[in-house]
């Protein structure tokens, strides 16, 4: 009996031995592994975070010749791009606001726990984006001349496809479609008195094209390109554009950015928005007929 209770003694004391080192290897080994687990976690949001940020950029980046053909001048730059259109625009097509623009921009503060402020530097390369914009500018003016047959292409080949369902149609299929309607009509583009409406714009290139159509028809009639010009444009062309920045590159395009062939658009009545699709039958006549007389 009395080794029974001494060796009872002793595993008495080795587990409580055991238990003491259990204990101090744990209390060694917990902070550490919820040390490791919470960096792990502050790494992963960091990293959500920054992915986030770059797939906001990658397709805010793909809007950026939309708002160029819309609103750009020689004067826009990553300092004030935000500052050219509506917000309720800038949103719609870029798919952030003007202040998620402004920290991809601007880059944030972000103050940690221990109260130290670390800047948070943007993600755009202000010379590298002022540059790219000018390039695109001058390649839009180069191909602003939709009269020029020895031209084979349009500025909105390089603009990349967006994520919304917007497609703007190619050059050669709406040169097929004209060529259609020119068949079936025969002799439609040598009348001044006939008028052509497309009702869901998106980018001008319809038009564009029977504006070129009626240029030649018309050259007997207004021996004056200037004044034939002004004609087709505020008496025979009608368009509606589903949103405000689709409407502007309509404009831009048809009057090839020359700004007296944009005051007589402007000036015209004949070129406005309006989404035909979300309106009541009657409201669409309604609209159809105020922009065909004029409103009146």
């Amino acid at each position: 009996q009395a080794v029974e209770a001494k060796r009872a003694v002793q595993d008495k004391a080795f587990q409580a031995h055991i238990i003491a080192i259990v204990s101090e290897t744990m209390d060694a080994l917990v902070p550490e592994v919820v040390i490791r687990e919470e960096t792990k976690k502050e790494q992963a949001r960091a990293s959500q975070t920054m992915d986030d940020a770059r797939s906001h950029l990658r397709g805010f980046a793909r809007t950026i010749p939309m708002f160029l053909m819309a609103y750009g001048d020689r004067s826009i730059c990553l300092s004030n791009f935000d500052d050219y259109t509506p917000d309720n625009v800038f949103e719609e097509i870029a798919g952030i606001t003007r202040a998620e623009f402004r920290l991809l921009r601007d880059g944030q503060e972000v103050t940690g726990e221990d109260g130290v402020v670390e800047k948070i530097p943007g993600l755009f390369d202000d010379l590298v984006f002022d540059q790219a914009i000018q390039e695109f500018l001058d390649k839009k003016e180069a191909l602003a001349d939709y009269f020029d047959d020895a031209q084979f292409e349009n500025i909105f080949a390089y603009i990349p496809q967006q994520k919304t369902s917007l497609v703007f149609t190619p050059q050669p299929v709406v040169k097929a479609m004209v060529d259609i309607l020119e068949a079936e009509n025969p002799g439609i583009f040598t009348d001044s008195t006939k008028t052509f409406m497309d009702p869901f714009s998106t980018a001008g290139l319809f038009l564009m094209e029977l504006v070129r159509r009626l240029d030649r028809g018309l050259a007997g009639e207004f021996p004056d390109q200037n004044d034939r010009l002004q004609h087709i444009l505020t008496s025979q062309i009608y368009e509606m554009s589903h949103n405000e920045i689709l409407h502007r590159i309509t404009i831009e395009a048809v009057s090839g950015g020359v700004p007296e062939r944009k005051a007589w658009v402007d000036g015209s009545d004949h070129f406005r928005v309006g989404d035909l699709a979300s309106m009541s039958p009657e409201a669409r006549q309604e609209m159809v007929n105020d922009m065909l007389t004029g409103g009146h």
